[in-house]
């Protein structure tokens, strides 16, 4: 069974769950960044993903990045609508 380090919820916000990934929000003001956790137990390092892993988790990676450039055409369109405290 798939279980989180203790040092990512005080570090980061649950964004969502993805079909391998868990998607978190870093906590760190300075960038916004997206952390993917695949839900694999004992899995530490890419090679401990199967091929059909490795690939949904480029899927995955994709998907995110997109977010988060969608994200930040969205802020620095409404710049007043964007907190910096959001990632306190």
């Amino acid at each position: 069974m798939f279980q989180l380090d203790p040092a990512f919820p005080a570090t980061s916000h649950l964004l969502g769950d993805l079909a391998l990934c868990q998607a978190r929000l870093q906590a760190d003001a300075r960038y916004a960044w997206i952390v993917l956790l695949p839900r694999v137990a004992g899995a530490r390092e890419l090679e401990d993903l199967t091929a059909d892993q490795r690939r949904q988790l480029m899927d995955e990676i994709l998907l995110a990045g997109e977010a988060a450039r969608s994200a930040w055409r969205w802020a620095v369109r409404s710049p007043s609508s964007m907190s910096a405290s959001w990632a306190t």
